[in-house]
């Protein structure tokens, strides 16, 4: 997914990995989240908060609304 496209300046860190990955943040820097629609980023969100991180907010509909309201070009997955 990220590889296929991504806001410019944004980091991956899989959903799977985020509490590992997590561990090494400063909780009061601001984190910014997104997927392709918005549930992982809401998962992603409610760990985060857990963890006592104090400014976190997710991209309602994730990126493909983001594209869809910027007008930018839809992503062409190439078969392998």
């Amino acid at each position: 997914e990220y590889d296929i496209w991504h806001i410019p300046g944004a980091e991956n860190v899989p959903l799977p990995t985020l509490r590992e990955a997590s561990v090494s943040w400063d909780p009061s820097v601001p984190v910014r989240l997104y997927c392709a629609v918005g549930f992982r980023s809401y998962l992603a969100y409610r760990s985060l908060v857990q963890r006592g991180f104090a400014d976190v907010k997710t991209l309602s509909g994730g990126s493909h609304t983001f594209r869809f309201w910027h007008d930018l070009e839809q992503s062409r997955i190439e078969p392998h």
